[in-house]
């Protein structure tokens, strides 16, 4: 198994979080833009940093 940390950009239009894009948390300044860009198309933007993504790796394509 592989971990990352990435910074999540979310919209919680609806009630419901829409994932709009998974970010490397090393890059803050680029989440940052990422968030400012998504609020020109989306309501209640959010940016949610610091979360674990594993991999297992599992169902990789040989």
């Amino acid at each position: 198994m592989t971990h990352t940390t990435v910074d999540v950009i979310c919209s919680m239009e609806g009630g419901f979080p829409i994932i709009l894009e998974a970010i490397d948390s090393e890059n803050i300044q680029l989440s940052l833009d990422r968030q400012e860009y998504y609020k020109k198309y989306y309501k209640d933007v959010h940016l949610f940093g610091g979360i674990t993504l594993i991999k297992d790796g599992q169902n990789d394509d040989k």
